[in-house]
C-alpha cells in the first residue's frame, strides 16, 4: 500500500497516494479559477459545482475501471469500496469525465468545446500528480528490468513486488503527462478553433497510456497483444483525432452550443 503519512482509525489513514491525488486536484482547480478565458465562459458558481461533481464522477469512473482490471478471483464489493488501499485508473476517470463534462455544460447552456479546451489544458497536471501517487503506492508497476533506473521496492507493504528492479512505469507516465501539459501550454494562445486543445489532450493522454501499458506488469490481454485499457485508449485516440480534424477543417459542423 502507499506510504502512510497520518493514521486516522483502523485501515483509514492519509497516505502519499491520496495526498498526491488531492494536490493534483487542488492545483488544477486553482489554475481554472485563475484562467481568465475560462471565467469568461462560465460563472464561478457553475464552475465550482461542476468541479465538485466532476471529482465524484472521475473518482468513481477511475475506481470502476481499476476494479474491472483486477483478476475476477480477487474482485469483491469490499475491495471496490476499500479506497484507502489505493487503486485508480486514470483512463477510467478520463472516459467518465468525457461523458459527464459535456452533459453538465450543455445543461447550463455553456459552449462545450470552448470550456472543455480550458479544462483539458490543465488535466495533464492532475495526471502528473496522480502517477506520482501511484509510484509511492507501488501500484501500476512495470515488468522486471535490468536497466539502471529500475525501481526497487524494499518493503512488502507495497503493491509492487519486493526487492525486484522493475520499470518505473508510473514515472514514465508522469513525465509524458508533463510534456503533454507543456505542449498544450505553448499552443494555448494560438488562434485555435474550439475543440483543438481538447482533441490534442485526448490524443496525447490516451497515447501515453497505450505506450506505457506495454511495460506494465498488471496488464491482462484481451485482443491479441493489447490489454483492455489499450483498447479503450485506441478508441479515445480515434475520438481525439476526429475532433481535431472536424475542429480545424469543418468548423461549420458545430452548433453554437458547442
Amino acid at each position: 500500500m502507499s506510504v502512510q503519512l497520518l493514521h486516522i482509525y483502523g485501515p483509514i489513514a492519509i497516505n502519499t497516494y491520496g495526498t498526491m491525488i488531492a494536490i493534483g486536484t487542488l492545483v488544477v482547480i486553482s489554475l481554472l479559477f485563475k484562467d481568465k478565458k475560462c471565467l469568461q465562459l462560465v460563472s464561478e458558481e457553475v464552475l465550482a459545482n461542476g468541479i465538485s461533481l466532476a471529482i465524484i464522477v472521475g473518482l468513481f469512473g477511475g475506481r470502476l475501471l481499476w476494479f474491472l482490471e483486477q483478476a475476477p478471483s480477487t474482485r469483491s464489493i469490499i475491495t471496490f469500496f476499500s479506497v484507502w488501499y489505493g487503486g485508480l485508473s486514470i483512463l477510467g476517470a478520463v472516459a467518465t469525465l468525457s461523458i459527464f463534462i459535456p452533459l453538465y455544460f450543455f445543461y447550463h447552456n455553456i459552449p462545450i468545446l470552448a470550456i472543455s479546451d480550458r479544462i483539458a489544458l490543465y488535466l495533464p497536471i492532475a495526471h502528473f500528480f496522480g502517477r506520482l501517487g501511484c509510484y509511492f503506492a507501488g501500484c501500476c508497476y512495470g515488468i522486471a528490468t535490468a536497466l539502471p533506473w529500475g525501481a526497487v521496492y524494499h518493503s512488502q507493504n507495497y503493491f509492487a513486488p519486493y526487492g525486484i528492479p522493475i520499470h518505473p512505469t508510473q514515472l514514465y507516465s508522469a513525465a509524458l503527462q508533463l510534456f503533454l501539459f507543456i505542449f498544450l501550454w505553448k499552443i494555448k494562445d494560438n488562434k485555435n478553433p474550439h475543440g483543438v486543445l481538447l482533441g490534442y489532450y485526448l490524443v496525447g493522454s490516451s497515447f501515453c497510456r497505450f505506450i506505457v501499458d506495454f511495460l506494465r506488469a498488471d496488464r491482462t490481454l484481451v485482443l491479441g497483444t493489447m490489454s483492455s485499457p489499450q483498447c479503450i485508449a485506441l478508441f479515445v485516440m480515434v475520438a481525439g483525432f476526429t475532433l481535431l480534424l472536424t475542429a480545424k477543417y469543418a468548423k461549420s459542423l458545430w452548433p453554437k452550443s458547442f
